[in-house]
């Protein structure tokens, strides 16, 4: 079988805008579907008044009918957010970005300092420290520290800083380049 995992990038998706991106075309990619997306392709055609563009649908079409396509989605998915519990003891944990930051709580009592690191050899750590503010309202995220590079040549990333009051708090472990991606470590500890 001939399977075209990226054949859209050769269509002009671009031209088509994102009303049906990717995913659509997976959901209906075989079987029944086939005459609605169909009536799909030829509606944003005449539309938007394609020429060349048109054919190359046409020709993915013929594939898809064909099964030549494959039915696995190449759209990028983005991981559903977890926040893990990182305690205050210098315990180093092992990471990895994948184009999107990693959370990180713990509980802090007022007038503690903390100092949080993340490292890597891979990407430019950014650390973000956050208090969670619980109110009536519910639950707000209040920015305390953030730091990118810990001196002059470090990119590493360090935050140092006095918890202004009992609770809940959120480090974000995150690059500074937009979607980078790497293995980092990270550790977080009180000073006595």
């Amino acid at each position: 079988m001939n399977t075209k995992f990226c054949y859209l990038s050769n269509i002009g998706v671009a031209d088509f805008g994102y009303d049906f991106y990717l995913l659509a075309i997976a959901k209906l990619i075989h079987g029944q579907y086939f005459r609605l997306l169909d009536f799909y392709f030829h509606t944003l055609i005449q539309q938007r008044h394609f020429s060349q563009p048109g054919e190359k649908v046409k020709s993915f079409l013929a594939d898809i009918k064909q099964k030549k396509v494959s039915p696995i989605s190449t759209v990028p998915t983005s991981k559903e957010p977890s926040i893990e519990t990182i305690s205050l003891d210098g315990q180093v944990i092992k990471g990895s970005l994948n184009g999107s930051p990693d959370y990180y709580i713990f509980s802090g009592k007022a007038g503690q300092t903390v100092v949080i690191e993340m490292d890597s050899q891979k990407i430019n750590p950014f650390l973000t420290l956050s208090q969670v503010i619980e109110s009536n309202a519910g639950k707000e995220i209040e920015k305390i520290a953030e730091n990118d590079d810990k001196g002059v040549g470090n990119f590493n990333a360090r935050i140092v800083t006095n918890l202004p009051a009992d609770g809940i708090y959120l480090i974000i472990a995150n690059s500074s380049e937009r979607g980078e991606t790497g293995n980092y470590s990270l550790q977080a500890n009180v000073r006595p």
